[in-house]
């Protein structure tokens, strides 16, 4: 008897994990235009600019996103002080941009040519909850032999070498066993 409820319970478990996963998926796809800026401003009071600031940082990253093209979705403040949400029109958009930031290096604000200090903006795609979470999690693999360790379109990878093929990092059970 309680071989079979240990059996029903690990069961149970891999169901409800498979659940989550679905779940968590669906929130990703709902993200896959949103980009996340973080440093751009700095608080409330640096939202009545935000639009100039993000035309400059636009401008500064060489890639053209005219105003009709994205949507602010919410300011969320950080320790590191406000995070921006932008939705763009389309994927291809947000991709041209997150390669075209990894090109140019570091960005800050005296770079973008908002401000004279050297405060790092930082543009990331979006992710549900749930990833972020893992992926934060995940980083610990930097500490085991990973060189890399990312996430793109929802999906947190990690790679040990730079010929290695990329392990999709999909739960914590996963990610427990090559912490292990």
């Amino acid at each position: 008897m309680v071989n079979d409820i240990s059996r029903e319970n690990r069961t149970l478990k891999e169901e409800l994990e498979k659940l989550k996963s679905v779940r968590n998926k669906e929130k990703n796809k709902k993200l896959d235009k949103n980009l996340c800026i973080t440093g751009l401003i700095s608080d409330e009071s640096d939202k009545e600019n935000l639009q100039n600031k993000l035309h400059s940082l636009f401008q500064a990253s060489e890639v053209t996103v005219p105003e009709s093209e994205y949507k602010v979705l919410e300011n969320i403040e950080t320790r590191n002080g406000m995070k921006t949400v932008i939705s763009l029109q389309n994927k291809d958009k947000k991709y041209v941009i997150l390669k075209t930031r990894a090109k140019k290096g570091k960005i800050t604000i005296s770079s973008v040519g908002v401000g004279d200090e050297n405060t790092p903006i930082f543009i990331n795609e979006d992710m549900s909850k749930d990833t972020y979470t893992l992926f934060k999690k995940a980083k610990d693999l930097k500490n085991m032999d990973y060189k890399h360790v990312w996430h793109r379109d929802g999906k947190i990878l990690a790679r040990k070498n730079d010929d290695d093929k990329p392990v999709h990092i999909k739960n914590e059970a996963m990610l427990d066993e090559l912490l292990g």
